[in-house]
């Protein structure tokens, strides 16, 4: 992990996540390059003229970025704690368009982003950044809801479903928890009915048998019902401060949030979803 991209709009969810992405860029360690980007809008072409011209990007664009992430980091870091490397931009145009551009050209390993629940985003589904770049990003998201409160990460959650495509996943969620000093734990919700196919059960022994070599790494089987319901009581009961799950790739956040179990779990739970594309 070299690189984590931070995009923020000042928001209050935007400042809760900073804690998270700070606290990861200095784990690692890793550059943390903190991004704002708006829709442009029409400034003044000259001081007295009524004629107004589209702005321009550039960073002396965004006067706050720089003096209020600052004013944060010096509110989040221990006494004498010095921040990781760090950047800033101020981009115009479309702010999920540009974050996942960005998160390209500038080769980010992780995107943290603030989320404002599920009321939000009922409410103007089309405006929520966070669920269409979770939708289309090719790198983790990390979701941090705006109720969330930071704490030490010691324990990961990973949601499977034993598809042969969570190899990826848990091997990436293990070199984590190894720069954090965490402990990941892969649930299996089993509802009534299913039936474990041949790549289930490969994988379910290779997960066994690679949670006896190292401690860092758990597994749980859980009967019931209903894969949500099952899944929320468990992430109430066991608290991990991250629940990683994976996102199959959308054409857009609609459909994403209609769709998508890890969609729905970055909105209505209280604990950061860390979300992985599907290969």
């Amino acid at each position: 992990m070299k690189k984590i991209l931070f995009p923020t709009d000042f928001s209050y969810a935007s400042d809760n996540a900073l804690a998270y992405a700070l606290q990861l860029a200095q784990d690692w360690p890793a550059e943390l390059l903190v991004i704002h980007s708006r829709e442009p809008s029409l400034v003044k072409a000259a001081a007295g003229l009524g004629a107004f011209q589209p702005e321009q990007p550039g960073e002396s664009r965004a006067p706050d970025l720089l003096p209020h992430t600052q004013k944060l980091i010096s509110k989040l870091l221990a006494p004498n704690m010095p921040p990781p490397p760090m950047r800033y931009l101020h981009v115009l145009g479309d702010p999920a368009a540009e974050i996942l551009l960005h998160a390209e050209e500038q080769q980010a390993d992780m995107i943290v982003m603030g989320t404002h629940g599920a009321g939000a985003a009922q409410a103007d589904l089309l405006g929520s950044v966070t669920l269409e770049v979770m939708a289309k990003s090719e790198v983790p998201v990390l979701a941090v809801p705006q109720e969330a409160t930071y704490t030490s990460i010691n324990r990961i959650a990973y949601a499977t479903n034993l598809g042969l495509e969570n190899k990826e996943a848990v091997k990436a969620l293990l070199l984590m928890a190894g720069f954090l000093d965490a402990e990941v734990t892969c649930v299996n919700v089993r509802t009534t009915g299913t039936f474990w196919g041949a790549e289930q059960r490969k994988l379910y022994e290779e997960l066994y048998n690679l949670s006896q070599q190292t401690s860092a790494l758990k597994y749980q089987v859980i009967q019931g019902d209903q894969l949500r319901p099952v899944l929320e009581s468990f992430i109430r009961d066991q608290k991990p401060q991250i629940l990683a799950m994976l996102a199959h790739k959308r054409s857009s956040a609609v459909t994403f949030y209609r769709e998508s179990l890890t969609a729905h779990m970055s909105l209505y739970l209280q604990v950061p979803v860390l979300a992985f594309k599907s290969k």
